[in-house]
């Protein structure tokens, strides 16, 4: 078995992630054989096994690339060449309400180097529309809306939760 190189690829990608979850590897050395790993490989399933163990080692980490997401007109790749401060939020939360004012100082401070968005997580959708007609903000706000898949992507446990992304669409802090 050990003699058909795509069995072989697939084991040492396998043993690797493995080694790196035990701790036994840093991520910086998993990434850089897995990386190897899937340049020389001519395996598309291998290929794809070391690109998903990749992304999930690098996922949230200073750096490497934020997840993307397309919420009508707001997309991850309208920000490119600029610093993006993603910041999501329920308008109902009396933490995301306080931060609100903190995020306005932000803006006034730091928006002509900053691109600011919140993404309202509102279960309610009723609730983000009357919030939203009541307060205007200095930054554009939206409703997740069908999205609920960027809340694991982007590992939101709480309200508020920031991230803030790199005119590289890389994380600075997350």
């Amino acid at each position: 078995a050990y003699k058909n190189i795509q069995f072989r690829e697939l084991i040492i990608a396998t043993s690797v992630f493995d080694a790196y979850s035990r701790k036994f590897y840093s991520r910086n050395k998993t990434v850089e054989i897995l990386s190897q790993l899937k340049d020389h490989s001519t395996n598309q399933y291998n290929q794809d096994l070391c690109e998903n163990f990749i992304r999930k080692i690098t996922h949230l980490h200073t750096n490497y690339p934020a997840p993307d997401f397309s919420i009508g007109k707001y997309q991850l790749a309208n920000y490119k060449g600029k610093f993006l401060y993603l910041n999501f939020c329920n308008t109902e939360s009396y933490p995301c309400l306080q931060d609100f004012k903190e995020m306005a100082k932000l803006k006034k401070q730091f928006g002509e180097h900053i691109e600011f968005l919140s993404i309202a997580c509102d279960w309610d959708v009723s609730k983000y529309f009357d919030f939203t007609s009541k307060k205007t903000l200095d930054w554009p706000m939206i409703h997740i809306g069908d999205q609920q898949h960027l809340l694991g992507e982007y590992n939101v446990k709480a309200f508020p939760t920031y991230i803030l992304i790199n005119p590289e669409g890389k994380i600075v802090k997350a």
